[in-house]
């Protein structure tokens, strides 16, 4: 490592090098992608920019588990009766919409999840304070969602057992009348 760095950049630094290094291993589309980086990147600048459509494109290669393909993936979501259940029994899944020309299907291990929830966490404790945020772990919260399929939203809300007498879900798509 170059300079002077935090715990904290240390951490953040060898986590980063960690995936990299474990993607290239695991998945034929980043050690395609990654060929030409050198062994050692220590700046996510360095990587190549992909997007949804590419992503989509090499679902197959993408994966690193390689029982993850997206015929299994596209049969799941097709499924309304799945929304919240695990794929392959241990995956939430989260699908886009394609309002941008182009449907995503994410597969988010237990992880990943873990760590959307704290930023969501601490996305809504900037919004409203930590003692707002308190109070609503503790009562009833409500949630205008995308409903009705594999949104991220959604299969999160759908999958979270507990407190689910505390939580009411409406649509977005319902009129604001009836919300």
């Amino acid at each position: 490592m170059k300079g002077t760095y935090t715990d904290f950049e240390k951490r953040r630094l060898n986590r980063f090098k960690k995936l990299v290094t474990f993607v290239r291993a695991n998945s034929p589309y980043y050690q395609k992608l990654y060929a030409h980086l050198p062994v050692q990147v220590e700046n996510p600048a360095q990587l190549p920019v992909t997007n949804k459509t590419q992503l989509m494109e090499h679902f197959d290669e993408l994966a690193t588990d390689r029982d993850v393909i997206l015929t299994k993936a596209q049969a799941f979501v097709d499924d309304k009766e799945l929304v919240g259940k695990k794929f392959l029994g241990k995956y939430r899944v989260a699908m886009t919409s394609g309002s941008t020309g182009s449907k995503g299907i994410f597969i988010i291990d237990e992880q990943t999840d873990a760590v959307i929830e704290e930023l969501v966490k601490k996305m809504i404790i900037s919004w409203i304070g930590l003692d707002k945020m308190r109070k609503i772990g503790e009562g009833r919260t409500e949630r205008i969602i995308a409903t009705g399929g594999h949104t991220s939203a959604n299969s999160r809300v759908t999958s979270q057992e507990k407190d689910q007498e505390k939580k009411r879900v409406f649509s977005v798509h319902l009129p604001i009348a009836d919300l």
